[in-house]
């Protein structure tokens, strides 16, 4: 992820995400312990931002309707997986709120990036974030 972005970027995504999905699971569910639920959110984050990249010569609805393609399914198969388990010792409900919470953290940056785009001939905005 912090090829494709910085390490800043990268850092404040984890911190959001944490605070997400630690704020939103006391709500619902109860406080849960760990990290594993932002690892969760840094993958769908970098499935988001390599979705823009490699899409940046497309429109910013076509990279919408890709994205959504793409963590729809996963983020379905993540909660068939948290209402059938039941139960047990992992913490699916943090996994599947980390997933969220990344890919919708993510998500904002990228059409916010591909949506200042400019036919200046200097290419798509998301293309200069590589290699920070």
């Amino acid at each position: 992820m912090t090829w494709l972005t910085s390490n800043r970027h990268v850092l404040w995504l984890v911190v959001a995400i944490g605070f997400g999905k630690t704020a939103t699971g006391i709500l619902i569910q109860g406080p849960t312990v760990g990290m594993s639920g932002v690892v969760f959110g840094v993958g769908a984050a970098a499935v988001v931002r390599s979705t823009g990249y490699a899409l940046q010569d497309s429109s910013l609805e076509t990279l919408q309707v890709i994205v959504v393609g793409l963590l729809t399914p996963l983020a379905t198969g993540f909660l068939i997986v948290m209402i059938f388990a039941g139960q047990r010792w992992i913490a699916d409900f943090s996994h599947f709120l980390g997933f969220l919470f990344g890919g919708a953290i993510e998500a904002m940056y990228v059409f916010d990036e591909h949506e200042t785009d400019t036919d200046d001939g200097e290419g798509p905005a998301i293309s200069k974030t590589i290699g920070r």
